[in-house]
């Protein structure tokens, strides 16, 4: 179907209505270009939120105190917060949705290892909370329930904390002070990345609950915590298990009908889903653009087509048979549109993929380009060649079959 000679005649059309064409094939450029942003805009923010909904644990949700945000910060040290270690037993018990759960009480302290100093966020926590946060300890032994029942000085960090503090030297059954008490590192947790508001999940230290609560950051309140993690036993019944979690809370803290809880249940995944939506609706606004500029690409093409239809009719006419001529004479003038319209698909594939290119290297935004939608770009070009190219070859079969 495309011959050197369909591809002559259409380098023929650009020159003879240059400024046109090229208009025309810069804003077929530009759409394929926009559609490929659109495609890597959409995909990036769909992995973005599977990762990080990964990284908060599977079917996972938070109890907080009303007021606190949506990462799980508010009152330092759970000042101000009801929430007990004795809700969590009751959760654990009466809720026949839940599979695990765990209490935290979260602060900021400062590490001490001889002369290195790291300041960032302590949890005291249970066991059972790297189960809940599908987490993974990279080096070493997590602390049980012995440590949990004795309020052992032992502890695990983070990635980023075992870099600050040891370097390259081995973590393991190092000695560091934390507000001035002596701990054991007993474990180094896996990576665990960003969170969806920046936080750095692996810039933290995580010490038994007990321990927390009596040497570092004493309550008030016996067995105060800042917040409580809810693992469902599945996506399926993640509704079932708010509803039970939130009315069993209701009932040990005296809460009436119709008053206002004094905590929050929080779900991460939809508070992820949430934070990328403006991505997302990004992502379909380049979609669309892309969409008119191939449009206006294709019109323009098909304009100069029909503009130039009498004189390339009289030039087919010389290089196709008599025997099937006015077929052939529009199959080959919507040749010619693909070809043009092809040609500024290719250049804005190009262009795309090495911008794209470069941004990437230099940390500017992560790779915009994949095959998909390379694919797309180049397909949507053949697309919109074949649909602006019938008219004008219709056109041309009509001439021929009139002269």
């Amino acid at each position: 179907m495309v011959t050197r000679a369909t591809v002559s005649a259409a380098l023929d059309v650009v020159k003879a209505e240059k400024l046109r064409s090229a208009l025309s094939l810069a804003a077929i450029a530009v759409g394929v270009g926009m559609l490929m942003v659109a495609i890597g805009m959409g995909k990036g923010a769909l992995e973005r939120q599977a990762h990080q909904t990964a990284s908060i644990g599977s079917n996972v949700f938070m109890v907080v105190p009303a007021g606190t945000s949506a990462s799980g910060v508010g009152s330092p040290s759970g000042i101000g917060s009801r929430l007990t270690a004795a809700d969590v037993d009751a959760l654990s018990r009466e809720c026949p949705s839940v599979a695990q759960v765990a209490g935290v009480l979260q602060g900021v302290a400062r590490v001490t290892y001889e002369r290195e100093v790291w300041s960032g966020s302590i949890l005291g926590t249970t066991p059972n909370f790297l189960e809940v946060r599908d987490w993974s300890v990279a080096l070493g032994k997590p602390f049980g329930g012995e440590d949990l029942r004795k309020a052992s000085n032992v502890c695990v960090v983070g990635q980023r904390v075992a870099e600050t503090l040891f370097g390259s030297l081995h973590p393991i059954g190092q000695k560091v002070r934390i507000q001035q008490v002596t701990f054991k590192v007993t474990g180094v947790l896996g990576i665990k990345g960003k969170t969806h508001t920046g936080q750095d999940q692996d810039d933290i230290v995580i010490v038994p609950l007990s321990t927390l609560q009596k040497k570092i950051f004493p309550t008030s309140v016996p067995g105060q915590i800042s917040m409580i993690l809810v693992k469902a036993k599945n996506a399926q019944v993640i509704d079932d298990a708010q509803k039970e979690v939130t009315a069993v809370l209701r009932q040990r803290h005296g809460i009436g009908p119709g008053e206002e809880s004094e905590f929050t249940v929080v779900d991460p995944a939809k508070v992820i889903k949430t934070a990328h939506h403006p991505a997302r609706v990004m992502a379909m606004a380049a979609g669309g653009i892309g969409v008119l500029l191939l449009l206006i690409g294709g019109a323009g093409i098909m304009s100069v087509l029909l503009d130039s239809a009498a004189q390339r009719a009289d030039g087919l006419r010389s290089r196709i048979p008599v025997s099937g001529g006015r077929w052939g004479a529009g199959v080959e003038t919507l040749a010619e549109a693909l070809v043009l319209s092809v040609m500024g698909g290719v250049f804005g594939m190009l262009s795309t993929v090495f911008i794209s290119e470069v941004l990437f290297t230099y940390g500017v935004t992560p790779r915009i380009a994949s095959a998909v939608s390379i694919l797309v770009g180049i397909n949507s070009s053949v697309v919109i060649g074949l649909l602006c190219g019938i008219y004008p070859a219709c056109k041309v079969y009509r001439l021929l079959r009139n002269g």
